[in-house]
């Protein structure tokens, strides 16, 4: 009998390539992109929002 986890990895695994067709038509501004390669010597810290 598969787990609880097992189950939700499959339904994930089904829904996920929907989720990320519907979710452009969703977005109502532009993305930018203001830096694609940070070049930061030593420490860093990188926050990214999802839309």
């Amino acid at each position: 009998m598969p787990s609880k986890l097992d189950l939700l990895d499959r339904i994930r695994k089904l829904l996920h390539p929907i989720l990320l067709k519907a979710m452009p038509g969703r977005r109502d501004f532009q993305i930018e992109m203001l830096n694609f390669m940070p070049k930061i010597e030593g420490n860093k810290l990188i926050a990214i929002n999802h839309s």
